[in-house]
């Protein structure tokens, strides 16, 4: 394969990928698809931080959120404030992450195959199943992607396009500016998810490139750069340095969420597991990506350092560094999905090398035909065993063998242009109807969404309408956010002592199981119950309003009290709102009254920065 520096990707060649990814993901911007609690929590950070105007530390109810960094709040807010708040707004800020993500992409693997390949990869990390996802899921895994591939791509150019002069050296000497730049995004990395994931990530495929290798010294000598790590540490802690003044414990979270994931069993899963879900993560270029690391192994393994080599080392790298901690999550490989669709690309050029060399034979339509009856009997089995409505079932008998006859024709076509376009056409057709799917077939959220409808006929204006956190730190903000502000988040039951619920009457949403928390601090009456919860048709965790006739002789105590990081995200339990104790002399208050998105003092759940 050629790797002519002349050969690489062009105007119009960006201006394809481009418009390819407005296409396939712009269906989810009009499409309106539910949000999940993972995206919902974001909206809200977001919706919070426009309406506080605190833009160092994110909030959920008036607590601190500092789970997650803000740069994607920083980005996202601009669209929400120019388009308003609505499901596309949200959407379109990942959107604008996940195409840069394309264009580098193929910019690296043009710059070592080709123009062809470089074309093919963009593409086919734009079609990876778990890519097209988060393309436009208001989440911050979309964000750390594109700034992983952006600090690459600097290395990428760095190694491959302007090699060391003979002018570079000294701890201090002079760099080109590109590698100002690639440590300044290498500090973005920890404004984005949480602090050194996305570094190790983005270290990890450079470190074992410039070492595996004869004499790695020559190679990392330009990188040991006092100006550059300076720069790093500059960006990187930026953040931090500022949330850590406002909130000293979130060290805690910090501890919580690295030792968590690493040895007590949150979010526990086997040593195996990326390598179980690789190939439905990589779907539906698993077979691809095959014929590419095999085709690729001797340049992987012997010829030094090559473009191949790289590759694989951001890719098993990755699987490798995440398969240590216990806690494993498939989204972590969106990180890691660039080196695999170059693989892809270069495993589809070789299948269609062959198959131009190879005409098709009986061999070949024989697997066709297998392919189709194997199909045909697998979603049959899938429909018993699923629930899915009845007509599901002979669309999908019938749309399968029109699947494989689009595909025997692309696999007929001689001219690569039309064989490209009419396996894209194919793929776009596919995600469309995948995004599309969800909701049509068996929308988990159908029910919750009529019982918000039902829930603001229901609740007058002049009552105060509270979500309560009862079955996890993140299912509230799925209410919360569709309610579009009428609701707030109630910390736990003995927040409604607070005395700014002067109030005899509240209305309070929470699961049917923990109902009886409420009964302390009032008499409680179910005015609507869902008929089922997204999470299942369980009785205890349906959905219920509650009308809340709080006691006459119920103690009002203030609701400035400190919650803290830990406790806001549910990995400490408390506080629990008794009745006061004279603070410290030292205790400073910090914005004890915001103004959540409803414009209501939020008394009851304030800022506040702990006595130090």
């Amino acid at each position: 394969m050629s790797t002519s520096l002349s050969q690489t990707l062009r105007r119009n060649d960006y201006l394809l990928l481009a418009s390819f990814c407005l296409g396939l993901f712009c269906f989810a911007l009009g499409f309106d698809r539910s949000f999940s609690t993972h995206e919902t929590i974001h909206c809200v950070n977001v919706r919070e931080m426009i309406a506080d105007g605190d833009w160092i530390v994110p909030h959920f109810g008036g607590r601190p959120w500092l789970e997650r960094p803000p740069l994607p709040f920083w980005i996202t807010i601009p669209i929400v404030q120019l388009l308003g708040d609505v499901h596309a707004a949200y959407r379109l800020a990942p959107l604008l992450a996940a195409i840069p993500c394309v264009l580098l992409v193929g910019w690296m693997a043009s710059v070592w195959f080709g123009r062809a390949i470089g074309l093919l990869t963009g593409l086919s990390l734009a079609t990876i199943r778990e890519f097209t996802h988060y393309g436009t899921a208001p989440e911050c895994d979309i964000f750390l992607c594109c700034v992983i591939t952006a600090a690459l791509a600097l290395f990428v150019a760095l190694e491959f396009r302007h090699r060391p002069a003979a002018s570079e050296g000294g701890f201090v000497g002079g760099r080109p500016w590109l590698l100002l730049a690639f440590f300044a995004v290498l500090g973005l990395t920890n404004l984005v998810k949480g602090l050194f994931f996305g570094t190790v990530l983005t270290l990890v495929p450079i470190a074992a490139y410039l070492l595996l290798g004869s004499r790695p010294w020559s190679l990392i000598r330009r990188y040991v750069w006092l100006p550059g790590w300076l720069m790093f540490a500059a960006t990187a802690s930026a953040w931090a340095l500022a949330a850590y003044q406002f909130y000293p414990d979130i060290t805690d979270l910090w501890k919580s969420d690295y030792a968590g994931r690493l040895n007590d069993n949150y979010m526990r899963e086997p040593s195996w597991y990326y390598l179980a879900q690789l190939p439905w993560v990589l779907f539906p270029w698993t077979f691809a990506v095959l014929i590419g690391v095999a085709s690729s192994w001797r340049r992987i393994v012997r010829e030094g350092r090559t473009p191949e080599r790289f590759l694989f080392a951001w890719a098993i790298g990755a699987v490798a560094v995440l398969s240590v901690p216990q806690g494993k999550h498939h989204h972590y490989l969106l990180h890691a999905l660039a080196p695999w669709a170059a693989f892809a690309a270069i495993g589809t050029v070789r299948v269609w090398q062959w198959l131009r060399e190879t005409p098709p034979t009986r061999l070949l339509w024989a697997c066709f035909a297998l392919l189709a009856v194997c199909g045909e009997v697998g979603f049959v089995l899938a429909a018993r065993k699923s629930a899915v409505p009845g007509w599901m079932l002979p669309v999908t008998l019938a749309a399968w063998p029109v699947v494989l006859l689009c595909l025997a024709w692309i696999v007929k076509q001689h001219e690569p242009i039309r064989a490209a376009i009419g396996l894209f056409a194919l793929l776009l057709i596919g995600h469309w109807i995948g995004h599309s799917l969800p909701t049509l077939v068996l929308d988990r959220y159908s029910e919750d969404r009529i019982f918000v409808s039902r829930v603001e006929e229901l609740v007058p204006t002049d009552r105060s309408l509270f979500v309560m956190e009862d079955y996890g730190p993140l299912d509230p903000s799925w209410m919360v956010f569709y309610l579009r502000g009428r609701g707030r988040l109630l910390h736990n039951a003995s927040f409604l002592r607070a005395e700014s619920a002067t109030a005899r009457e509240v209305y309070v949403i929470g699961r049917r199981e923990y109902g009886s928390r409420l009964d302390p601090y009032g008499a409680k009456e179910v005015v609507l119950e869902s008929r089922r919860s997204r999470d299942s048709g369980h009785e205890g965790q349906r959905f219920c309003l509650y009308r809340v006739s709080l006691h006459e002789g119920l103690e009002r105590v203030p609701g400035s009290i400190y919650i803290s990081p830990m406790q806001a995200t549910g990995r400490a339990l408390g506080p629990e709102l008794t009745p006061p104790t004279p603070p410290g002399p030292d205790a400073v208050s910090r914005n004890l009254e915001r103004t959540p998105a409803n414009g209501q003092p939020l008394t009851t759940l304030p800022r506040q920065t702990p006595a130090p």
